[in-house]
């Protein structure tokens, strides 16, 4: 594995490529994208992004923050997709 600042690569037998930003947005983000707080309400897909953004930017990486808020909020959100991409949707 190569280790790149704090970013670390690796290129797997199928040719495709494995990349970790050590960081503890992604464990945080991936949980929110369940589409559920702890306490069992809905999450959106703005919010999942931004909980990510604000972890970034805390650690100090402030472009990679913008840059994965969009990206996480254009292509990703899992579950808190469903629930909405800025509000949650209420009955």
């Amino acid at each position: 594995m190569k280790v790149i600042s704090s970013i670390e690569f690796s290129i797997l037998d199928n040719g495709k490529y494995r990349l970790d930003i050590a960081s503890q947005a992604w464990w945080v983000h991936d949980r929110a994208c369940e589409g559920k707080w702890n306490d069992g309400t809905d999450i959106c897909n703005w919010e999942c992004s931004q909980i990510l953004q604000d972890i970034l930017a805390a650690e100090g990486r402030w472009w990679q923050s913008k840059y994965w808020f969009a990206a996480t909020f254009l292509f990703g959100g899992g579950k808190a997709r469903k629930n909405g991409m800025f509000k949650v949707r209420t009955a």
